[in-house]
């Protein structure tokens, strides 16, 4: 072989060589594109899959609220309403639809109704729910209300049957009964079962245990209390918070002496505090050191009316007090100080003073003082005789003073009032500030309503009675007649006030096909 003929084979082997090396790297990257591109598409379908998936799950779920909400009105058609059954049609939903008459519990307790410490429960039942799910997500409707849950999460979707408004309670509490499971297509039927009016009731029998008293309206004394356990109570917690203006209670602040069905320290339990105002109405006028239970006094001017008719054979040169006092040291009084007997023979241009004082504990003293005329004014001596009768709430003007009542009133007051300046929240809210003897008056009705939301919201409003300095008669009481009275109404306040409950079971049977 030639020099020229084994270097042209060389080259040739050489040749060969890359061809091959190439032809095995164009093999091996088609089969990495081909792999890359099956692994993409694998991908896309697993990604789109999980999408499509969520989309399904969603608008399903949408769809189960939607045919819940529907079933909520149809439900309450029945419950409360004049029809005695009704159908809805949940459609074809992979979920499971159940009816379970066990679900939630509520009960309802007057606490304190007596004022002594006495509990009464009112009611106590289970609320049943008809509940859709699928995966992780439940729809309910419970309690006359929609409910959903997802993630460990629960949000109202539309409200229970539970309405608060002013001072009125009115919860129509809607039961659910069945015991029924299905997948699939399906529709659900409810039928009317049986209303029973727990508050007020006609029944003889329906008895508070501790005074034998039947449930009636107005709601006095104590609180009422709704105790709720369910699924959704973080929803139904919220709903109570942002609907009711009541208070959400710890299970240590509910009395240990009541024996209820749920347990109160369980994480789905929520408490619900409403509170009674007191008796309204007119009563006998209290005697020398009596006393009128006064309730639900917040943070508002709460009494509408305070009037009074107190008759007597001995009425002139007397004073007469109203007057509330604290544990915490608070102090509040109105004393009326009558004419003498020779003003009263000129009735016409006789005054009756007007005095109005306030401590706070250890706090200065604050005095009022004003006057009305005793034939004309809003509180006044009827035919100019033995008759005294007004209203506290009434429009009568009276100004700071820095002096005292000397030795008229039943409170133990300094001679002399320690405050120049005092600060009025008057009844529209507004705060206004006052100086002594500047001449500023305010009315008897809004520093009654001002002082005795300061002690309230809850206190013991007592009557006295004295001579005046001169009177034969030091110390002796007013002799009351037959036909004394005192009217005392609230308008409940702004606060977490009851004063009206109307309470009722209404059952529901649950049927799925």
């Amino acid at each position: 072989m030639t020099g020229e003929e084994g270097a042209s084979t060389a080259i040739r082997s050489v040749s060969y060589e890359r061809t091959e090396d190439r032809a095995v790297s164009e093999t091996v990257g088609f089969v990495l594109l081909v792999g890359m591109v099956l692994f993409g598409a694998t991908a896309t379908v697993a990604v789109g899959s999980l999408a499509v998936g969520d989309s399904q799950n969603a608008a399903e779920l949408q769809h189960a609220e939607s045919a819940m909400t529907q079933f909520d009105s149809k439900a309450s058609m029945v419950a409360l309403g004049d029809s005695d059954r009704q159908t809805v049609r949940f459609g074809n939903m992979d979920g499971d639809l159940t009816v379970d008459e066990t679900a939630g519990h509520m009960e309802v307790w007057h606490l304190n109704h007596t004022g002594d410490g006495h509990n009464e429960q009112i009611y106590s039942g289970s609320l049943g729910a008809v509940t859709y799910e699928r995966s992780d997500a439940k729809v309910a409707y419970q309690g006359g209300g929609v409910w959903q849950m997802r993630n460990g999460y629960a949000r109202m979707v539309s409200p229970p049957e539970f309405h608060y408004r002013g001072s009125t309670l009115t919860l129509p509490i809607v039961q659910v009964t069945g015991d029924a499971t299905a997948v699939g297509s399906r529709s659900v039927r409810v039928e009317k079962d049986e209303m029973t009016r727990h508050y007020p009731t006609n029944d003889q029998n329906d008895r508070y245990d501790a005074d034998d008293t039947q449930y009636r309206n107005p709601v006095t004394n104590g609180t009422v209390v709704v105790v709720l356990e369910s699924e959704y109570h973080e929803a139904w917690e919220s709903f109570f918070r942002t609907r009711t203006s009541g208070e959400i209670l710890d299970a240590d602040e509910v009395p240990n002496e009541i024996e209820t069905d749920v347990n109160l320290d369980g994480d789905e339990t929520v408490i619900l505090e409403l509170r009674t105002v007191g008796a309204s109405g007119t009563f006998d006028f209290p005697h020398d050191g009596d006393k009128l239970p006064i309730r639900g006094i917040g943070d508002s001017h709460a009494i509408d009316v305070l009037e009074f008719s107190l008759q007597t054979n001995n009425l002139h040169n007397r004073w007469v007090s109203f007057y509330a006092e604290t544990d915490e040291g608070e102090q509040f009084e109105v004393i009326l100080d009558n004419p003498t007997q020779n003003e009263l023979n000129d009735c016409e241009n006789a005054e009756i003073g007007i005095e109005v004082l306030y401590r706070d504990g250890a706090g200065p003293q604050y005095y009022w003082e004003g006057s009305t005329n005793a034939s004309t004014g809003d509180i006044e001596i009827s035919d100019c005789d033995s008759t005294l009768e007004g209203d506290l709430m009434g429009g009568d003007e009276l100004e700071l003073s820095s002096d005292g009542p000397a030795d008229r009133g039943s409170l133990d007051w300094d001679e002399d009032s320690s405050a120049d300046t005092v600060e009025i929240v008057h009844s529209g809210g507004e705060t206004e500030t006052y100086e002594v003897n500047d001449g500023d008056t305010v009315t008897l009705s809004e520093l009654v309503g001002y002082y005795f939301s300061n002690i309230g919201p809850e206190y013991d409003l007592k009557v006295d009675s004295g001579a005046g300095p001169q009177s034969n008669n030091q110390g002796f009481f007013t002799q009351m007649e037959d036909g004394s009275t005192l009217t005392i109404a609230y308008d409940g306040g702004d606060g977490y006030y009851i004063t009206y409950l109307h309470l009722t079971e209404n059952r529901i049977e649950v049927a799925v096909r």
